[in-house]
């Protein structure tokens, strides 16, 4: 899996019906989404949500 390479300490993975609402949850600098070809939808929702903070 992908995210067992990354480097970084801060990285998740979670359900996409669970996506917004864990963006809402964190104080976001960088945020990478990796999907299995509907992540384009989310684009959207998450510019919303993290235009909430």
């Amino acid at each position: 899996m992908l995210l067992n390479k990354m480097k970084s300490t801060n990285k998740s993975i979670c359900q996409k019906t669970d996506l917004i609402q864990e963006v809402g949850k964190r104080e976001i600098e960088i945020l990478m989404t990796m999907g299995a070809g509907d992540i384009d939808t989310f684009v959207e929702p998450i510019k919303n949500e993290l235009n909430k903070h």
